[in-house]
């Protein structure tokens, strides 16, 4: 819908790809600045964070390879059709509105907040799932301190979000109905077994539980929510490189990691 609109306006497919292209990562920079602006509370950290994050979006990974490159040699990273192009401003924004409605006493955002997480089930299935196993990390985090008013925060959000994701459920049931539904998940790629993933991954345990740690001790007195914040969008990957578990199969485990890069940054 959005490439197409884009096409419409510019008079042809190809020059809608190329207003996405000039648009889309402009309103990504505009989230991210708002998220960092939000939990920094520094429009100069906030800047800083949004312009080294747009054109570096995995430098918190150094020294992992590629950890600070921009892109291909042809593309930047979020000019890459349809991640993080097309889906990347839901996600932005969908985490700016989560610490907005944490850290504000803003009577009905939950509920822009919770259309906006919601929208997550129609862009990318890694999104959505990263974020509710954040905010049940961060239900627990605010549950352990005491804050009963941030669970009613998350438990809202996350009522109005479940409303806005009947359809996607419906649509997916329907699709598993399908004869020719196995035959679509190998074509995806899927991973099918019930091991913890270790070998490989390690670091990133290593480094969200440092980093996670390390916000903890430091902040956790002088902002308290958003301390939780941040740690409960850091720990995720944890769980979600381990999700087949529960499941017994994976779809592309790697893209995992796409979901953690803004919160490491921040």
């Amino acid at each position: 819908l959005l490439i197409a609109g884009a096409g419409k306006i510019a008079g042809s497919l190809d020059k809608g790809f190329i207003l996405a292209e000039i648009i889309l990562p402009a309103v990504s920079f505009f989230f991210v600045y708002l998220l960092g602006f939000e939990v920094l509370g520094s429009r100069l950290a906030a800047i800083l964070l949004a312009v080294i994050f747009l054109f570096f979006p995995r430098f918190a990974l150094f020294p992992a390879a590629n950890s600070l490159s921009w892109g291909s040699e042809l593309q930047l990273y979020f000019a890459r059709f349809e991640y993080p192009m097309v889906t990347f401003p839901f996600f932005a924004a969908a985490l700016y509105l989560l610490a907005r409605v944490l850290r504000r006493n803003e009577k009905w955002m939950y509920l822009v907040g919770g259309v906006v997480v919601g929208s997550l089930f129609y862009t990318y299935l890694y999104d959505w799932i990263y974020i509710f196993t954040g905010l049940f990390i961060l239900a627990a985090f605010l549950l352990i301190t005491g804050d009963r008013k941030g669970v009613i925060k998350i438990l809202k959000i996350a009522a109005v979000a479940g409303i806005v994701s009947i359809p996607y459920w419906l649509n997916f049931f329907a699709l598993k109905a399908l004869t020719s539904f196995s035959d679509l998940t190998l074509r995806i790629g899927a991973e099918f077994f019930h091991r913890f993933r270790f070998d490989i991954v390690w670091p990133s345990y290593f480094r969200a539980i440092a980093l996670a740690g390390l916000v903890w001790l430091v902040n956790r007195k002088k902002r308290p929510k958003m301390t939780a914040y941040i740690a409960a969008f850091v720990l995720p990957i944890l769980f979600l490189l381990n999700i087949q578990v529960l499941t017994g199969f994976v779809p592309h485990p790697d893209h995992w990691h796409r979901t953690t890069f803004l919160m490491l940054a921040m």
